[in-house]
Parts: structure tokens; sequence; C-alpha cells
């Protein structure tokens, strides 16, 4: 495993990612422990996030990435323009182990892919769709008013607290 500075120093070649750095320290140590072979991230935006970790990490996971691009359209991302369509943001990422879905059950419920471990930095209309099926659960900006209710809905599951980070949560199935 590599060392908390090693995992800064490439997480720094990554300036669009909403992440702080003890977070993903710990979304890392948490992944690796873990080992899934399968992680989603459900708001994909720029990709950096699921770029980052797949560079640390000893393994090569199955990436799952669900967008459905209205924020590309709707606001402009903090550090410039979010891929606008499947094909750019497939293109940003460039990995062959990714795929993208439009909608969290087109995976999970269509084609039954595993929800090992998932990251979601989006509003869900379903919580339960991921809670049900997930195994290690990254939820961010828990800490937010606006965001409060993402927590909430994830514990109003089987799922309890495995770490409280700086701005994210980490739940795992009791």
């Amino acid at each position: 495993m590599l060392d908390y500075n090693d995992i800064i120093l490439i997480k720094k070649t990554y300036p669009t990612m909403h992440c702080n750095d003890k977070d993903f320290y710990m979304q890392y140590v948490t992944i690796e422990k873990r080992n899934p072979q399968t992680i989603y991230e459900f708001g994909v935006g720029s990709g950096e996030w699921i770029m980052c970790m797949n560079e640390c990490l000893s393994y090569d996971p199955q990436w799952i990435g669900v967008e459905n691009f209205v924020s590309a359209y709707t606001e402009e991302d903090y550090y410039g323009p979010l891929p606008k369509s499947p094909a750019e943001l497939i293109e940003q990422i460039n990995l062959k182990n990714f795929r993208h879905f439009y909608t969290p059950w087109e995976p999970i419920l269509g084609e039954k892919i595993p929800v090992e471990c998932a990251r979601v930095d989006m509003n869900l209309k379903n919580w339960d769709i991921v809670t049900d099926h997930c195994d290690t659960l990254f939820i961010d900006d828990v800490f937010k008013p606006e965001y409060e209710f993402r927590l909430l809905e994830a514990l109003n599951s089987d799922m309890g607290v495995l770490w409280y980070g700086e701005k994210e949560v980490c739940l795992i199935r009791d």
C-alpha cells in the first residue's frame, strides 16, 4: 500500500477532483483493505476521482460511472467545463475497465453489476437502489446542510458508519 504522502502526490496531478486529501486517502485505504472488484461513482463529473483512485490502487477493478450530464449544462464546475456526453467522459477517463451509465438502475438492476463499492457525489432519488446492493459506500458533502439528507437516507438501511472524514462518510453493510 502507498503511504499518505505518495497518495497526495498522485492526487495533486488531478486538479479538478472534488475530494479533500484526508478523505481521499481514507477512501484509498478502505478500498485496498476491502478489495472490491467493482467500484461505482454516482456523479462522475470530470472523472478525476476514478482516474486518480485507479492510479493509486494496487489492482484494476471494474469502474462504473453514473452520470447524466445535467450539471455539465446547468452549472460551471469549480475548475472548468465538465464532459457533456458519454463519448467525452469515456475519452477523458480513458480506462479499458470503465463503463458509463446514465442512471443507477441500469447497471445495478438492469445488468446486475455488483455494487461492491461506490462513491456518491450526486443527488439520488432512490437511495435504496444503492444501499440495498452496496457493501462499501462513500458519500460526499454530508456535512453541508443542503446535503445532510444523503447520510440520513443511507442510514435508513442496513448500512452503518465505518468512518467520518472531513467532508465525506464511509458506510459499510452491517
